[in-house]
């Protein structure tokens, strides 16, 4: 079993998380539609809640004081995406940009010929054969 978060966009700040088994994942990451660049995001970490107040809260506060935006106060006690309330990251996430085609694929095989588990795939700015970027 792997636990992973997600979040529904780049901007979402309560992730969502459960166990899946290696074939969830796998089913997951091999069955996907295109769709916009900002759209669900997997997190391979387990969130502890935020505390009360929430980790922002005094940044929060002082922005609007001044009138200006601050950071996203939940009110504590629930999930939030912050580095603080991260509990566990629960498998090596990389992202690999700007590399040639040839480089993406020593690298996928290297990892193979080890008998290392992985999943990966293209990010919608991948553009090769000299400018591949991939998530694995």
């Amino acid at each position: 079993m792997i636990y992973l978060s997600w979040v529904n966009h780049a901007r979402d700040t309560a992730p969502q998380g459960r166990d899946f088994s290696l074939e969830q994942v796998t089913q997951a990451f091999t069955t996907f539609d295109i769709g916009e660049k900002d759209g669900e995001c997997v997190i391979p970490a387990r969130f502890k809640p935020c505390p009360t107040p929430c980790v922002n809260h005094e940044l929060a506060e002082l922005a609007k004081s001044r009138g200006k935006r601050g950071p996203y106060d939940c009110g504590g006690s629930k999930a939030h995406r912050l580095g603080a309330n991260v509990e566990a990251m629960t498998c090596l996430g990389v992202d690999l940009d700007h590399l040639t085609t040839a480089r993406l694929e020593d690298l996928l095989a290297a990892l193979k010929a080890k008998g290392i588990a992985f999943w990966w795939w293209n990010t919608h700015s991948h553009n090769p054969p000299d400018d591949a970027r991939a998530r694995i």
